[in-house]
């Protein structure tokens, strides 16, 4: 053989083998589709996608993320899911997902409804699916996630000891999915505490008539605020919004149970954060890429909640620092003179 054509030989050979290690690594890539209820922008939902991302940072080069926004604050009719399954079908169908990790109910009940005839049977790992039951899974292989559960009784417990002269408590809750699963969970434990307080729901109000209603209440009342993106006209309002009007009409303390609210009027509460659920989804998620079964995967039923306040609202109405959990986070708390000044009181 030529010697200048077997050199060549050797130079391709070589060369081809370089490039294989670059083409096993581009078929190796993940691609992971963060699809999510709500829009971008609500706060609970970016915090949930930071959590996901910051998750599955260890391995983000070798994952390529998908991030889709279902929007159903907005809309949340059968035909527009039905829209959102051709749509999915259409953008997606040159895509294989090696995950998809759901945020909040609709999203996973999009899935469990439609998943294996849109995207196929991917693994979904779920978050902030509200009060999650055996039922609630049944029906859907190759799933598991973490549990998001807003204490409504811990909440119940903690007004009723900081405020020992409470009388009525209002919970303010609208008609969404998150709502009624709210509203089903209230009107499951408030026999529990009859005799004791009396729990009176506002559910589904105009706005006009909620603000009225907050804004001559009694000093033996609380509101507590759940959820209320939508009144009953069907008016949509971002969690700010809503929270900072119905806080500011308010004669009395609002408690929240998520941590959206603080800093938006709240005075605290037991509060769920988007971010750890998040966190906690991307985790499992990586554990799913690198080869385990979903459903081998317990789902994580304890939800990650905190007990947080808002240090203006506690001084608006009257609360000190020894009437809350010892452990709390305290926002918009002043800084004490002791660490302002530490410097000069340590030599």
């Amino acid at each position: 053989m030529d010697l200048k054509l077997y050199l060549n030989k050797i130079i391709s050979t070589a060369l081809l083998l370089l490039m294989v290690p670059c083409i096993i690594y581009a078929a190796e890539k993940k691609n992971v589709l963060i699809l999510n209820s709500y829009h971008q922008g609500y706060k609970w939902t970016d915090d949930e996608v930071r959590g996901i991302v910051n998750g599955l940072f260890p391995e983000q080069d070798n994952i390529k993320t998908y991030i889709e926004y279902m929007g159903t604050k907005w809309n949340f009719s059968s035909d527009y899911l039905k829209e959102l399954c051709i749509l999915y079908k259409k953008k997606f169908n040159r895509v294989r997902f090696d995950v998809i990790i759901s945020t909040d109910d609709d999203a996973f009940n999009f899935l469990q409804k439609y998943r294996d005839g849109v995207f196929g049977r991917v693994p979904v790992v779920f978050c902030g699916l509200n009060w999650i039951t055996p039922g609630k899974l049944s029906g859907m292989k190759s799933v598991t996630g973490v549990n998001e559960t807003t204490d409504i009784s811990l909440n119940l417990y903690l007004m009723m000891k900081v405020h020992p002269q409470v009388k009525k408590i209002y919970a303010v809750i609208d008609s969404t999915t998150t709502g009624i699963s709210v509203y089903n969970k209230l009107i499951e434990i408030m026999p529990q505490y009859e005799g004791k307080i009396d729990i009176i729901p506002l559910y589904d109000l105009e706005m006009k008539a909620l603000m009225e209603q907050v804004s001559i209440m009694g000093n033996d009342s609380l509101v507590l605020l759940t959820v209320f993106s939508r009144d009953g006209t069907g008016q949509f309002f971002e969690y700010d919004e809503y929270s900072t009007m119905i806080s500011k009409k308010s004669s009395v303390p609002v408690y929240g149970l998520w941590d959206f609210y603080l800093g938006h009027g709240i005075l605290g509460g037991n509060l769920a954060t988007g971010y750890s659920q998040g966190i906690t989804a991307g985790n499992i998620a990586l554990r799913v890429l690198k080869g385990e079964n979903a459903e081998s995967i317990p789902v994580v039923m304890d939800s990650p909640n905190t007990y947080m306040f808002d240090f203006l609202q506690m001084k608006r109405f009257g609360i000190g620092r020894d009437l809350i959990p010892a452990a709390s986070i305290v926002i918009n708390e002043p800084s004490s003179f002791y660490s302002v000044n530490k410097t000069v009181l340590i030599p």
